[in-house]
């Protein structure tokens, strides 16, 4: 069994979502710290408009117990105003594309999540909806939150391998110069090869920051299909952080 054990991402990047594409479990990864400023509650668009500029689609949110809040605990702000404000910037942003419907049925997604009071509860269905809308196998999906770990860093990781029965962990190449596989004692530790789409636009410098749902505006259902099912995964990783 194939797990990949990564935070909830909103509309997440290209990498994130070719490893989930790879695993047959993803472990939201929700019983660790919230960090601002990262892709947790916000996902990056670049405009397909003549004057393309980029801009954060944003979730609100409260983080009860300030900078200690677990990301099972930060809670949305607004209600319905959130999905109203992604819905805006997602047609401000690409309803001039040729695959406007394969957005629009994403539009959708976030709509049933729009009462949803946890971040977790947007994040999971939009990230399963980007693996729809790419014609990929949805892995199951577990919450850490839900297991009995006691553990940290490298530790906690190998635990919850051993926890849900983990034969094969897909590691972030980007972990490989911080991740101890020597605790990784019943699974094989592979990592994640990517490289960028071969497609390209002028007003796309790289793929590595912007969400996924860019690609799929450009490039369509299929082009986005080829990419998520062409991840890599080697013994050992050649990038370093």
């Amino acid at each position: 069994m194939r797990v990949a054990i990564h935070q909830p991402n909103y509309l997440p990047r290209l990498k994130v979502l070719q490893k989930l594409a790879s695993a047959d479990l993803w472990v939201v990864l929700d019983s660790v710290q919230y960090c601002a400023r990262e892709w947790q509650n916000r996902a990056k668009l670049v405009s397909m408009h003549k004057q393309a500029a980029e801009s954060w689609l944003s979730l609100p949110v409260h983080c009860p117990e300030g900078l200690k809040t677990l990301i099972k605990d930060v809670h949305i702000c607004d209600g319905w105003d959130h999905y109203n404000a992604a819905k805006r910037a997602l047609l401000h942003n690409f309803r001039i594309s040729k695959n406007w419907d394969a957005i629009s049925t994403i539009v959708e997604e976030l709509k049933s999540t729009a009462e949803a009071k946890a971040l977790t509860d947007i994040c999971i269905p939009a990230t399963i909806a980007m693996l729809v809308a790419g014609g990929c196998a949805v892995p199951k999906v577990i919450r850490a939150s839900s297991l009995a770990t006691s553990l940290h860093a490298s530790g906690l990781m190998a635990e919850i391998c051993d926890l849900v029965g983990c034969t094969t962990y897909l590691a972030d190449s980007g972990a490989g110069n911080y991740l101890d596989i020597a605790v990784f004692k019943k699974c094989r530790v592979v990592w994640q090869e990517w490289n960028e789409p071969e497609d390209s636009w002028p007003e796309i410098v790289s793929w590595r920051n912007i969400s996924s749902i860019n690609f799929l505006a450009r490039a369509g259902s299929s082009r986005l299909k080829d990419h998520l099912m062409s991840g890599n995964f080697v013994d050992e990783p050649s990038y370093r952080a």
